[in-house]
């Protein structure tokens, strides 16, 4: 063909999906790392200690309960790892699997199931843990989608 071109459909097909690919891993592996990090951050929020049945000491911040820091340690990525929910999304929570975290994070005014009353004020450590991660996380993405794409 004088002054023409022939194009190699397969070949290009072949490097879009290899290019689908690196980007789909590289967005699975930067939600598992930004969920890391909340998780991490969301750790680092709790300050002092108590015995179970004591009352919190000092700050605006959860203590450990002692023994264990069944909260604290609790904090987990639900499932472990990223789950796809189609090309290019991905899900994954952090969370605390104790039944009390919830309570902990946004306090509890009223009566429990048993007719206890409580006043008791939250003690956030999950969202701190979130707005500390949030101005990084873009970052995160860049970075991984950078490298998937070679820049």
């Amino acid at each position: 063909m004088a002054g023409g071109f022939k194009i190699d459909a397969k070949g290009f097909n072949n490097s879009m999906d290899a290019l689908i690919k690196r980007i789909n891993d590289a967005t699975r592996k930067a939600v598992g790392t930004g969920a890391i990090l909340i998780q991490a951050n969301a750790r680092q929020n709790f300050e002092g200690s108590h015995p179970r049945g004591k009352p919190h000491v000092g700050g605006n911040k959860p203590n450990v309960q002692i023994p264990g820091g069944k909260l604290r340690e609790s904090i987990s990525l639900i499932p472990e790892s990223p789950v796809m929910l189609g090309p290019g999304k991905y899900t994954i929570s952090v969370a605390p699997t104790v039944i009390y975290g919830r309570r902990v994070e946004l306090g509890f005014h009223g009566a429990d199931s048993r007719g206890r009353v409580y006043d008791q004020q939250g003690y956030p450590y999950l969202q701190p843990g979130v707005d500390k991660a949030l101005p990084v996380i873009p970052r995160i993405f860049r970075d991984a989608w950078g490298a998937a794409l070679g820049i």
